[in-house]
């Protein structure tokens, strides 16, 4: 088969058109793999006698907010915001456990209709515990450590 010169001149084209978008998908890919970690904001230096128990609360609940709203969270953010209300609250956050751990469920809105319902009843109660070095509701026993 003979290759006449535009056709030959418009096979390379195509090759190279290929070839560029190929190396973009694999550009777009390594960034998107080496993308920096954000650092958790809320955690909380249990060394400290003084905790702004309810800046605590309104840490983690934002966290919850913006995955609700489908903005970027890291799983560990959401894993210890979800520790962080369940270990405080009993009210389990909706999640489901995958390979690569927990992932916020479909029912995480109704959740945060639930802990801020329970904030407005327990707010003035909440107390930093210095011991546990975690916020506690005032008169309740903090729940044993599993183990």
């Amino acid at each position: 088969m003979r290759y006449s010169p535009d056709r030959v001149g418009l096979e390379r084209k195509w090759s190279m058109h290929r070839s560029v978008f190929v190396l973009s998908l694999v550009a777009a890919l390594a960034l998107s793999c080496s993308a920096p970690v954000r650092p958790y904001t809320c955690r909380v230096d249990p060394e400290f006698a003084d905790v702004d128990v309810h800046a605590a609360w309104g840490c983690n609940r934002d966290v919850l907010r913006r995955i609700v709203r489908g903005k970027a969270f890291s799983l560990r953010e959401f894993r210890s915001a979800a520790d962080f209300f369940e270990d405080l609250t009993g009210l389990r956050v909706d999640w489901d456990g995958t390979f690569v751990g927990m992932l916020p469920g479909p029912d995480l809105d109704r959740d945060l209709e639930d802990l801020d319902a329970w904030y407005e009843l327990h707010r003035h109660g909440l107390r930093w515990d210095a011991g546990p070095g975690k916020v506690v509701l005032e008169g309740l026993a903090p729940a044993p450590e599993p183990g």
